[in-house]
């Protein structure tokens, strides 16, 4: 048996095999993960409270700016001191690492303080122990992530797909004992499940793979240089990406009907289904493709299968979804309220597809060194955001533009889901498209020197 699965294996190659197998557990904890964000969140959260749940994550993300931004250079060099076998300054890097987040968790804190009230007065919920709450999952998943990172870097593949399985039963534990009296807040309290299995798993692997033998050893005036280049255009990326993310979210919720915010987060519980076969695919593409030579063609093939299965895998799921939305929502009460937005689905989930793609193509540049996609992918996703939160306060410009273009404006209902939608949905269309331009016009002028 053994020799039949290492054959399977060694024909799939590493990154199909390992994508299949997270596939695999990543599937489990979804089954879970979609009782909680279908069934037991609608159930507990009131309806007007329901559309405050996605932007509660991405403010997460948002307190934890501060501390992404350390994080962003360990898994490329992780991997790097790793393909050099210089396991003592991996060691080092760790270790200073965690003592960089430490300090800016501090910041994060500080910060959050003060910008908590501003943000919960726009989610139309009260801050309180909640506002507590985001502020520990945000450091938690920040500290998790260096894990997370660390475990791709030295390719531990097994304990991220152990991780996997174990995050969202215990997600689903925290959750069950804590929603039923604070709705929101256990909601948040389920969020700790995934780095604290993170943290745990990641220290139990690493106590086998660093030992006390190992001495950190000296890395900084090696590298100084091309930690420092590699970190400023991937925190700029990571700024604009959190920043865009938690606007988008925040519109919604702020500017739209409490229904269509609420409408909101039940479709993307489905549509998010779109994208777990790239994302599995993804998960494994960085450290594969950093390992290797920028102008390696086995890197560029392991990109174009990540691409390939983004596309397959999520128009499937998308066609199923726009064909069977509407019979979909009617199943559960909790979801019937709803189902005035099933022609949405096809919207949402091709703006999911697009995302995956782009994630893909996105993590492969980064992986490789190359942040040229930062010229036109900053500008289109700044420009979406601030397109959306200007047109769907255009109350405020009454007066100062004319009343034509108010009227305008007015017919297009810009505070309708439908409409932010559209907008999302173009906003990742032409990021898409200047991806794909970019790194087909890359590989044709690399194909012309060879020939020259």
């Amino acid at each position: 048996m053994k020799g039949f699965v290492h054959r399977i294996r060694e024909h799939c190659g590493e990154l199909w095999w390992y994508t299949a197998l997270l596939f695999i557990a990543q599937r489990f904890g979804d089954a879970i993960n979609m009782f909680v964000g279908m069934w037991l969140v609608p159930r507990y959260v009131p309806a007007e409270e329901l559309g405050a749940v996605v932007p509660l994550t991405q403010a997460v993300a948002f307190v934890a700016l501060p501390l992404s931004i350390v994080t962003i250079p360990f898994m490329k060099f992780i991997t790097v001191f790793i393909d050099n076998g210089e396991d003592g300054k991996a060691k080092a890097f760790i270790r200073d690492v965690f003592l960089a987040v430490a300090t800016l968790a501090v910041v994060s804190v500080v910060g959050a303080y003060f910008l908590m009230p501003l943000l919960f007065s726009r989610l139309h919920v009260e801050c309180g122990s909640l506002g507590i709450l985001v502020m520990s999952v945000a450091v938690l998943t920040s500290t998790s992530a260096i894990f997370g990172y660390a475990v791709q870097g030295f390719r531990m593949y097994p304990v991220t797909i152990w991780i996997q399985i174990l995050q969202a039963p215990l997600r689903l534990m925290l959750m069950l004992i804590a929603m039923p009296f604070r709705p929101l807040s256990g909601y948040m309290i389920g969020q700790t499940a995934g780095p604290i299995v993170q943290i745990s798993a990641v220290l139990y692997a690493f106590r086998r793979r660093f030992g006390r033998l190992v001495r950190p050893m000296p890395y900084w005036s090696e590298y100084k240089r091309a930690i420092v280049h590699y970190t400023v255009p991937f925190a700029i990326w990571s700024i604009v990406g959190t920043v865009c993310g938690t606007f988008d979210s925040l519109v919604i919720r702020h500017r739209l009907p409490e229904l269509e915010s609420a409408g909101y987060y039940i479709l993307t519980r489905f549509t998010d289904m779109v994208g777990y076969l790239g994302m599995a695919a993804a998960g494994f593409l960085f450290p594969m493709v950093a390992s290797r030579g920028a102008l390696d063609r086995t890197a560029r093939k392991l990109l174009w299968q990540s691409v390939v299965c983004a596309l397959v895998g999520g128009g499937i799921v998308a066609v199923g979804l726009s064909v069977l939305g509407e019979w979909l929502l009617n199943l559960l009460a909790e979801w019937r309220a709803y189902v005035a937005f099933a022609n949405l689905f096809p919207v949402l989930s091709l703006t999911t597809v697009l995302s995956t793609v782009a994630g893909c193509i996105i993590t492969f540049e980064m992986a490789q060194g190359r942040f040229r996609f930062l010229w036109y992918a900053v500008p289109i996703n700044l420009g979406k955001t601030i397109f959306i939160y200007v047109i769907t306060g255009f109350s405020f410009f009454q007066g100062m533009v004319p009343d034509g273009l108010i009227r305008m404006i007015y017919t297009l209902e810009p505070c309708r889901l439908k409409f932010v939608s559209a907008a999302l949905l173009a906003g990742q269309a032409l990021l898409v498209c200047g991806l794909l331009f970019d790194l087909l016009r890359s590989v044709s002028l690399r194909n012309k020197n060879k020939r020259c």
